[in-house]
């Protein structure tokens, strides 16, 4: 645990959600996976595959035993029945049972992840997710969880498919600014340490669920995080919102200032080589929000409508920079820029009157290396029986 607080704190692991253990799995399956090939072709185990069987578990005890990485009962159990296959693979040397064992394990891992009631069973509304999309709808804003939140209520990978927009992100792969930005509005410590307070220091992971307390939302994130309904299950301080309503317990409030979703300005500064920096209040202007409409938005592509001008303007979008996000108008590309240190811009030629924004990430070349494996599986299956009866053919010449 020492060792783990001193990589979290100095060596970037700061926004991991993985214990001790967990966290050292890779290196055992490592060991597992050598020690079982060891088995299959009929070597044996041997004194230090045994040792290295035992390995895990010790771990296991001890993460355990000072009290810090509470056992789970079904993650026990099927470890102990994993290592009871392994053990029956290894020992016989049976692929029949090795290949039982890969096939069990992904479906035991992700059985939480199949969808085992029929979609339209599944209710996508409430009573209080219809007033959220009636607050948000005007403008495309987002809402925010503010103070201590119910759990599994609203969270941000259910947000998409009722419909809704928020600051929050499960386990997203961010970039460090953003981590940055919301660390600043939910303030964390080591997870070995974590308790809940005021400053809502409560996890320490990827997982941004919720701001800590409403004092953190200066006028400055307000303007350029586009929140228009703060979510609570307390009343909020009115210098800093005003109540809208209470649906089942939980407290709507329109936060103070209100920041627009996109909006284009003249004044910016180029601090470096794609990095520009706009004052927050230029934001909330009537003509910042008045010089731009969006005409479609997806999640990889969004169209903007701007107002005619004679000079060039930066046109300002409420979401993280990525360097895949691309801007075009027409066939003509236009240059992205990171601003304040987090947001996406645009920075527009006199005359344009139209700019597309498109995401392409190299995600998108993931079926590559899967159909590469794919082909090599089939392979693998098809030379396997050849091989078999390579190995077990009797020569039929006399033996020298």
């Amino acid at each position: 645990a020492p060792l783990y607080r001193f990589a979290a704190a100095h060596l970037g692991m700061s926004f991991s959600r993985l214990s001790p253990f967990v966290a050292a799995l890779p290196g055992f399956a490592v060991l597992a996976a050598a020690g079982l090939h060891a088995a299959l072709a009929r070597r044996g185990l041997g004194a230090r595959g045994a040792v290295l069987a035992l390995l895990p578990a010790a771990a296991a005890l001890a993460a355990a035993a000072p009290g810090d990485v509470p056992l789970d009962g079904v993650a026990v159990a099927l470890g102990v029945g994993a290592a009871a296959v392994t053990a029956l693979a290894a020992f016989t040397g049976s692929r029949v049972v090795a290949v039982a064992l890969l096939a069990l394990l992904p479906f035991t891992h992700g059985q939480r992840m199949v969808l085992l009631r029929p979609r339209d069973e599944i209710r996508t509304t409430s009573p209080l997710v219809e007033r959220i999309r009636e607050e948000l709808r005007p403008a495309g804003t987002r809402f925010a969880w503010v103070g201590p939140r119910p759990p599994a209520l609203l969270s941000s990978n259910q947000e998409a498919v009722l419909g809704l927009r928020s600051i929050h992100t499960h386990d997203a792969f961010a970039s460090r600014a953003f981590a940055d930005w919301a660390e600043s509005l939910h303030p964390v410590r080591p997870m070995l340490e974590a308790r809940d307070g005021e400053d809502g220091a409560a996890r320490y992971d990827r997982r941004f669920s919720r701001v800590g307390h409403e004092s953190r939302l200066t006028d400055d994130v307000l303007a350029t995080a586009a929140i228009s309904v703060l979510l609570s299950t307390r009343p909020l301080a009115e210098r800093v919102a005003t109540p809208i309503g209470t649906v089942a317990g939980v407290h709507l409030s329109r936060p103070r200032v209100v920041g627009p979703i996109a909006a284009v300005v003249r004044g910016f500064e180029r601090t470096a080589p794609g990095d520009v920096r706009v004052a927050p209040g230029d934001l909330l202007g009537d003509a910042a929000r008045a010089g731009v409409t969006t005409e479609a938005d997806a999640a990889d592509h969004t169209r903007f409508a701007l107002r005619d001008d004679d000079r060039p303007r930066l046109l300002f979008s409420s979401r993280s920079h990525h360097p895949r996000w691309t801007a075009t108008a027409g066939d003509r590309p236009l240059e992205t820029v990171r601003v304040n240190d987090l947001f996406l811009g645009v920075v527009v030629p006199a005359g344009v009157e139209r700019v597309d924004l498109d995401f392409r990430p190299w995600v998108r070349f993931a079926w590559i290396p899967q159909a590469a494996l794919v082909l090599s599986l089939v392979g693998a299956a098809l030379l396997a029986p050849r091989s078999r009866r390579t190995r077990t053919s009797v020569p039929t010449g006399r033996s020298p």
